[in-house]
């Protein structure tokens, strides 16, 4: 009785959140939002990154990264 009891409250549950959500999308054009249009601007695609290689312990093996 209990299994059926709860899987009724989780259905009732999945059902009402889904009432709760919008039915149709609105999308943000990019010029609408300043902060979103610099953030555009601002990225790019090469990135400077480091090659880091240092001896582990008392070992002679290098660990990279």
């Amino acid at each position: 009785m209990r299994k059926v009891l709860l899987s009724l409250a989780a259905a009732s549950a999945i059902v009402s959140a889904a009432s709760l959500v919008p039915t149709r999308a609105e999308a943000m054009t990019v010029g609408t939002a300043a902060g979103v249009l610099a953030a555009v601007e601002d990225t790019s695609l090469l990135e400077d990154v480091r090659y880091v290689c240092r001896h582990r312990g008392f070992s002679s093996r290098r660990a990279c990264w």
